[in-house]
């Protein structure tokens, strides 16, 4: 019984260990400058507040941001996001958030 006990664990700490190298290596993966000169971002009211300063310094040079959800969705920090990019001298384009339960026309006159 001692014997299960400690492979269950193993495996608990093993596959902790693995989400967790995963994850790190996700969060920081980035194309290559060299295939890719032209690199962005994309931010929604949840990245908020942004350090637009920092995002310049880190090689961004347009950002999609969030603009609207559905057929009544805003995100908030749609324009202070657009004039903080504007300011760092960061191209910008906006995104829609598509919902397949609301209908189409209702969703494009919205954006």
């Amino acid at each position: 019984m001692k014997s299960l006990l400690v492979r269950a664990v193993s495996w608990v700490l093993l596959g902790l260990f693995a989400s967790s190298a995963i994850f790190w290596w996700a969060t920081r993966w980035r194309p290559d400058r060299a295939d890719y000169p032209i690199q962005g971002i994309t931010l929604s009211a949840a990245n908020s507040p942004v350090q637009w300063g920092s995002v310049k310094a880190a090689g961004a040079s347009f950002a999609y941001l969030a603009a609207t959800d559905g057929s009544f969705g805003r995100d908030p920090a749609f324009t202070a996001n657009v004039a903080g990019a504007a300011a760092q001298g960061i191209k910008t384009g906006a995104i829609h958030r598509y919902r397949l339960c609301q209908l189409a026309a209702d969703q494009a006159a919205h954006f």
